[in-house]
């Protein structure tokens, strides 16, 4: 058990362009960063080797949609693969272009703007903080969660999602001793 086995997060897709180059992550590490409903924010946690989180940096926004449940086949073509190796958004119907003419993916709980107010660089993620706009939220439509949605998925994609999991902690692990101002377990902070 770890600690992340606490959370069963929404399951989000992230699209993001620049220039002409354009693509799209699953994301679960992202939560409200206010109670202000007037100007809404959100932190989002992304890794600094996603070609989206390259894009939505250089762009300065991103197109959030929380995905709805039903939408589980998203999942591998999104988290499986980057997007600097293919055209993610290829084959799929309905794909059109939202707000800023960023990649918009149709039948999601809802979406909204994100334009990066600030971030971090903690090692193995970037912590951005987006302020939200042109927010549309459908009436009824259920939230697809982390848990459930990896259940919902064949065997076989289970599995290759667990591999990758468990390479990206690796990696992640790596990073994370590499920053100095990390603080190290029995160290001073």
């Amino acid at each position: 058990m770890n600690i992340h086995s606490f959370y069963c997060p929404p399951v989000h897709l992230l699209t993001a362009r620049h220039g002409l180059a354009k693509s799209g992550m699953i994301s679960t590490w992202i939560v409200p960063s206010t109670l202000a409903q007037q100007h809404p924010t959100l932190l989002a946690l992304l890794s600094k080797r996603s070609y989206t989180a390259e894009l939505a940096m250089a762009s300065g926004q991103l197109l959030l949609h929380w995905l709805a449940m039903g939408q589980e086949h998203l999942l591998p073509r999104f988290a499986l693969s980057s997007g600097r190796a293919e055209d993610k958004f290829a084959g799929l119907p309905d794909v059109t272009e939202g707000p800023c003419g960023l990649p918009f993916i149709p039948g999601t709980c809802g979406h909204a703007l994100g334009t990066l107010l600030s971030s971090l660089d903690t090692g193995d993620r970037w912590a951005i903080l987006l302020g939200l706009s042109e927010i549309t939220l459908r009436a009824g439509a259920q939230p697809l969660l982390e848990g459930p949605a990896l259940a919902a998925l064949p065997v076989a994609t289970q599995q290759t999602l667990s591999l990758r999991y468990l390479a990206d902690q690796q990696r992640d692990e790596d990073l994370v001793m590499k920053e100095p101002y990390i603080a190290q377990p029995g160290g001073s902070s």
